[in-house]
Formats: structure tokens, sequence, C-alpha cells
């Protein structure tokens, strides 16, 4: 039989972070979700303008909620702890 997997989800405004443990290894996993409008129909110098703005704000959600995660328990992120991944 399986444990289940719990899970904690921190709604930020049009952001999500949810946050779990590994399945494999002795650490947490953090799932960052940026909401924006749609973007059906927009050119593409826009399209990937906005894009980049979503991937700048969801590297600054990742960094931040490192930081004050860690904090809580007087630590402070290894250099490289906020790689974003798609």
């Amino acid at each position: 039989a399986f444990a289940p997997v719990r899970f904690l989800i921190f709604r930020l405004g049009d952001a999500k972070v949810v946050l779990r443990p590994s399945g494999t290894e002795p650490k947490a996993k953090a799932y960052i979700e940026v909401s924006s409008g749609p973007g059906g129909g927009l050119p593409q110098a826009e399209w990937e303008k906005t894009c980049k703005e979503i991937d700048e704000r969801t590297q600054r959600i990742a960094t931040d909620f490192l930081k004050q995660a860690l904090a809580t328990v007087n630590l402070t992120p290894a250099a490289g702890a906020d790689r974003l991944s798609r």
C-alpha cells in the first residue's frame, strides 16, 4: 500500500506555490504556477515579452519563497537552490 502524498498550497494572488516532499530524495519540491491573461493572437514579439516577464516573476517568487521558508528555521539557501526547471 502507498502512503498518501501530503503537500501544502500557498496562494499568492495570481500565483500559487505547491510544496511537497520528494518521493525519492530527502528534500522538498516546490511547484510554482503563475497565471496571466490570455495570450492568443498576440504578435510573436509581444508573446515573447509576456513569457519573459512571467519567467522573471516566477523566479522572484521562487527566490523569495525559498529564503522566507528557510529563514523560519534559521537557514539560508545554498547557491542555486532556487533554480527553476520546466
